[in-house]
């Protein structure tokens, strides 16, 4: 074997578990079994999702299964792209030499599961995956942590030879279970018992998000100086490098501002005008923030798609987290917050979202299949006692003439007991967040 191949199978080593019994499985998450149902099929496999929302780990859960399931732990290669060592640029020449070393050294026949962990930073790396998938005997499950140059890459020669699985940050069920707060969902009792720290658990998972380190983290210190690196990361690897930025410092303030502007309208001329940029450059860099999933956009209702693609853009952070670290301040923006945990749950669950704006009264998410809404979510924390504010949150959700054949949801931050006219349906922020 040369000398170059003996290098990789050292830079390999310790990202794989050859002659140990296991690494790195943490907690094991709901949609590890559902990926896991798909391998064996000749497609590979995509994980997609921001940084350090679990991908790695479930790829290890995945492989633990596996060994389980008796394949020996020399059939399988687990590769991180982020490893500086492996010097991905190399591109699809690196990805040959991994395979072949690896071939030569653990599993020279048979077949053989290969995980590679952020396979964007590998130039041409669907080329090479398509090729091994049509001449290998090989399960090939990749990562990555760009959403758009993920979808083009996979465009172009996978398509119709790939299954995509988004991964996102932890719900507020698993978020509880890391926490180690136990429920019974089927149970509305055993929640009604734990009611005042699941409340106290929502107020964490407002503040700090949900990406699973950040979660198991021993204390706030620690929390932040690891969101504050999470930030670092995608801004640096994901934008500054794969853009070529030539200004990091205005691509930072930015993601700084649209991650504190959380559940707010953002409109581009807004962003040339306080950064003191171009329209084409403000468009860019929100493109290029969008797709490290650092932050999401929801769009106004409209009937044409050109009246949605000019409306305003509602802004949310991708994980509350984040926009934490990007600023100190807490209750006065506490709506904005619980709005953006309801924004995650439906994008979890793969709805189709837009706003509605019009004549002075606003409903914070239509749930629309294709263009007629199925659904109306309004996200209040105020004190519905007042009647001014009753009217103020409820008048949207019931005037008869807009969208009247739509469920209607008000979600609020604690006031269950309060009476609301039919047909809309009141729950508790942290009642929603556990059986929607």
């Amino acid at each position: 074997m040369s000398k170059n191949r003996n290098m990789i199978l050292t830079a390999l080593a310790p990202w794989n578990a050859w002659d140990e019994p296991s690494l790195f499985t943490g907690i094991r998450r709901g949609i590890t079994d559902e990926i896991m149902s798909f391998i064996g099929r000749p497609e590979v496999l995509v994980l997609t999702g921001m940084r350090r929302c679990g991908k790695s780990t479930i790829m290890y859960q995945l492989i633990e299964t596996l060994v389980a399931r008796g394949i020996k732990r020399q059939e399988i290669l687990f590769v991180n792209f982020d490893e500086p060592a492996l010097n991905a640029s190399r591109g699809t020449e690196l990805l040959e030499d991994i395979y072949i070393a690896f071939r030569t050294k653990m599993s020279p026949t048979g077949h053989v599961y290969l995980f590679l962990d952020e396979i964007q930073n590998v130039p041409g790396w669907e080329k090479w995956v398509n090729a091994r998938l049509k001449t290998e005997d090989v399960d090939i499950i990749v990562s990555g942590s760009s959403a758009q140059l993920m979808s083009r890459e996979i465009a172009t020669l996978l398509t119709g030879r790939n299954i995509t699985f988004r991964i996102f940050s932890l719900s507020f069920g698993e978020f509880l279970h890391f926490r180690n707060v136990e429920i019974d969902l089927s149970s509305p009792l055993s929640w009604e018992k734990k009611r005042h720290q699941i409340s106290n658990e929502l107020d964490n998972y407002l503040l700090w998000g949900a990406l699973p380190e950040a979660v198991l983290a021993a204390d706030d210190l620690h929390r932040r100086k690891l969101l504050n690196q999470y930030l670092d990361d995608i801004l640096f690897k994901d934008v500054v490098i794969r853009h070529q930025i030539r200004d990091a410092r205005l691509l930072r303030d930015m993601a700084i501002f649209l991650l504190t502007h959380t559940a707010c309208r953002i409109t581009l001329q807004a962003l040339r005008k306080t950064f003191a940029i171009s329209l084409d450059m403000a468009r860019s860099y929100l493109s290029y923030l969008e797709e490290p999933y650092l932050i999401n956009e929801v769009r106004g209702y409209a009937r044409s798609l050109k009246a949605q693609q000019v409306s305003a853009r509602k802004i949310y952070a991708g994980d509350l987290g984040m926009r934490q670290v990007a600023s100190l301040t807490k209750s006065e923006v506490m709506s904005r917050l619980e709005e953006t945990a309801v924004f995650h749950k439906l994008e979890q669950k793969g709805q189709q979202l837009f706003y509605w704006n019009e004549r002075n009264k606003e409903i914070d998410f239509l749930v629309c299949n294709g263009l007629e809404p199925s659904e109306l979510i309004q996200v209040t924390h105020s004190d519905l006692s007042n009647p001014q504010t009753e009217k103020r949150e409820l008048a949207p959700l019931l005037e008869p003439a807009i969208f009247q054949d739509a469920a209607k949801t008000l979600i609020t931050s604690d006031w269950p007991d309060h009476a609301v006219p039919e047909p809309v349906q009141n729950y508790r922020l942290w009642e929603w967040l556990l059986v929607s």
